[in-house]
């Protein structure tokens, strides 16, 4: 699970350094990012998919993303997204 956090400035000096892969889905990116460890992750451009932790936001905040978008058009732009630990259930209750 993830929460969209917002569309974020980028530069050459990556505010999501860990490059996982291009032209990949949401989806995609969460599952990467998350076995990687990472908290945060972006799509940029036409589904670059970018791994990293809270500093983002380094560069500012942007309007210039279209994240609802299978092609986030817009170049040094993160639409950033941060994973949510998925609700752990709880633990059945067992009779002695």
């Amino acid at each position: 699970m993830y929460d969209h956090v917002g569309c974020y400035i980028d530069q050459e000096d990556r505010a999501l350094p860990y490059l996982v892969g291009k032209k990949i889905n949401i989806a995609q990116c969460l599952s990467a990012c998350t076995e990687l460890g990472f908290k945060f992750f972006g799509i940029q451009w036409l589904g670059e998919c970018r791994c990293g932790y809270d500093d983002y936001g380094k560069y500012g905040k942007s309007d210039i993303c279209i994240c609802n978008s299978p092609n986030n058009v817009g170049v040094y732009v993160n639409c950033v997204y941060e994973v949510i630990e998925p609700c752990s259930s709880p633990s059945p209750k067992i009779e002695t």
